[in-house]
C-alpha cells in the first residue's frame, strides 16, 4: 500500500468518530462551464476489467491479513500484489502506518486490530498495460483494551500494471469519505461484538502466503 494511503488512515484516525465527510475536490471551471469528472469506462466489463478490479480489491482488503505477519511475511504479500520494484517501499510504508495508528490510539501495535472492507470498485481507466480503479471501503480499527472500534472510510485510487499477464498494483492514493453519517439512536457496540464479526470469513479474500 502506498505511503500516501497508508498515512491518510493514521491522520484521519483521531477525528473519525465525528461523522463528518471530507468531499474530493470541487470540478474545475473552465471558461465559465463546469468540467465533469472523468466517468466509470466499464459498462460492459471484460475479463480483463474484471482481473483488474478484482486485483485493486484484493489489495485493499489484505490489510487484516499484512497484519497477522511479521515483516518478512508482510514482503511475500506485497510480492503477490504489486510491482516488484515498489515491495521495499510498501512494505516500510505499512510498518509506519502500523505504529502511527497504534501511537494514536494509544495501544501497543502488537494489540491492533485493523480491518479492511472495501464496499464498491469502478474502473477509471483500461489500457492493455496500465489501468485505475478506485476502492471506496471502510477501515475498523481498535483493540481489546481500547473500548468501542473506531471507523475510517474512504476511497483509495489504484493505479496497476500489467506484469507478466498479471495486475500489480504500482501506487495508491487516498482521498477522505464518503462518509455516512452515523445514526444517533444507535448504540456504539463494544469490543467483543466486534471481535466476533471480525473473526469471520472475508467476502473478498485477501491475498495470505
Amino acid at each position: 500500500m502506498g505511503l500516501r494511503y497508508l498515512i491518510v488512515v493514521a491522520t484521519l484516525v483521531a477525528g473519525c468518530s465525528s461523522g463528518t465527510p471530507v468531499d474530493r475536490a470541487e470540478p474545475d471551471t473552465v471558461s465559465g462551464t463546469e468540467r465533469d469528472l472523468p466517468a466509470p469506462v466499464d459498462d460492459h466489463p471484460t475479463l480483463q476489467t474484471r482481473d483488474a478490479r478484482l486485483a485493486a480489491l484484493e489489495y485493499v482488503a489484505s490489510t487484516d491479513t499484512l497484519m497477522a505477519h511479521s515483516p518478512v511475511g508482510r514482503s511475500e504479500i506485497f510480492r503477490s500484489l504489486v510491482t516488484p520494484d515498489a515491495v521495499r517501499e510498501q512494505v516500510a510504508a505499512f510498518e509506519q502506518a502500523a505504529e502511527q495508528l497504534a501511537q494514536t490510539l494509544d495501544m501497543p501495535v502488537q494489540r491492533l486490530v485493523w480491518v479492511e472492507a472495501p464496499i464498491s470498485a469502478t474502473l477509471i481507466v483500461e489500457g492493455d498495460s496500465e489501468a485505475a480503479v478506485d476502492v471506496w471501503t471502510v477501515s475498523i480499527l481498535g483493540s481489546p483494551d481500547s473500548g468501542s472500534p473506531q471507523q475510517v472510510w474512504r476511497t483509495v485510487h489504484v493505479e496497476l500494471e500489467r506484469v507478466d499477464e498479471r495486475w500489480l498494483v504500482a501506487s495508491a492514493t487516498a482521498d477522505a469519505g464518503p462518509t455516512p453519517a452515523s445514526n444517533e439512536l444507535a448504540l456504539q457496540s463494544g469490543w467483543d461484538d466486534f471481535a466476533r464479526v471480525a473473526a469471520w470469513d472475508p467476502v473478498v479474500e485477501g491475498v495470505g502466503l
